[in-house]
Formats: structure tokens, sequence, C-alpha cells
């Protein structure tokens, strides 16, 4: 069977959603990534991606320092169980019309998952 654990990026970057668009710019430019997921209160609430920053926050002029991730976010974080297929995801991910994908397993967040990844 083709699990979508096979496609999936790991380990997950994850910040807090206090933390800054900056923090999430230099988190992905040092990891050399296009998403960081965002924790409140100990749950993944969302995911902040390159594009997100662009257009939440370049395009609109905030100050990027002193924007939080919870205000910029896509929430809630989409996500689905290891042992379903890439065909699966690859739907699920059309359906939902979103790029990134949280893989889980027992509940817990143990990687990543892109269109990108699914085609390449």
């Amino acid at each position: 069977m083709d699990e979508v654990l096979n496609y999936m990026s790991e380990p997950v970057a994850c910040l807090e959603g206090t933390a800054s668009a900056v923090d999430a710019a230099k988190t992905m430019a040092e990891r050399r990534i296009s998403s960081v997921l965002v924790r409140v209160d100990g749950v993944y609430a969302g995911i902040v991606t390159r594009t997100d920053l662009v257009s939440r926050v370049l395009a609109r002029g905030l100050d990027a320092a002193a924007t939080p991730l919870t205000e910029v976010m896509s929430s809630p974080l989409h996500s689905m169980d290891h042992y379903l297929t890439a065909g699966d995801a690859h739907e699920y991910m059309a359906r939902h019309k979103v790029k990134h994908l949280a893989i889980t397993r027992e509940g817990r967040v143990v990687g990543l998952v892109t269109t990108k990844d699914l085609v390449g």
C-alpha cells in the first residue's frame, strides 16, 4: 500500500502562536522549508506558509516583527492519519483546497506532506 507517511517530511517545524512573522520567516529560511506549524496552548492550531507571510503580512504592510502568528496563520490545521494512502491525501487536499497536510500517528503530528511531495 502507498502510505502517505512515505511522502511526508519530518521533523516538523513548530512555533508558538505568540511568535512573530519574522520568527517564522527566519525558521523557514534556516531550515529551508516552506511552512511552520503554529501551537496555541499546547495544541496545533494552524500553519503559516511562505505564501501567508507574503499575502497576509507584507502585502498588507504589517510590521512583521510585531505580528503574531495567530493573526496570519491558516486555521484549522488539516491533518490525516499516517496509515492512509497518498491517494487519500491528494483527494483530501484537493477537496479542502489545502497544500499542506499534517500527518498524525496516535493523535500526534509526526510529519507534513505537501502537494509537491505527492506529485514529485
